[in-house]
């Protein structure tokens, strides 16, 4: 979890949060930041790791 917290960061911040000030300057806003959070977590836990095919979510419900 502890090495989760950077990656989830710099997917919300640097990702989305840039991208929609670049994209959408009018509409970008603070605001987005928990959205933009839940978004990145949601992402983190259902992308499969590229080595063994397994989300870290498969992973912890044991679905796989």
């Amino acid at each position: 979890a502890e090495r989760s917290i950077p990656t989830i960061m710099t997917i919300a911040n640097r990702t989305m949060m840039l991208h929609s000030a670049i994209h959408w300057p009018a509409v970008s806003d603070a605001c987005l930041w928990p959205m933009a959070v839940q978004h990145a977590v949601f992402l983190h836990n259902h992308i499969p790791n590229e080595d063994t095919g397994i989300t870290p979510h498969d992973n912890f419900t044991r679905s796989r």
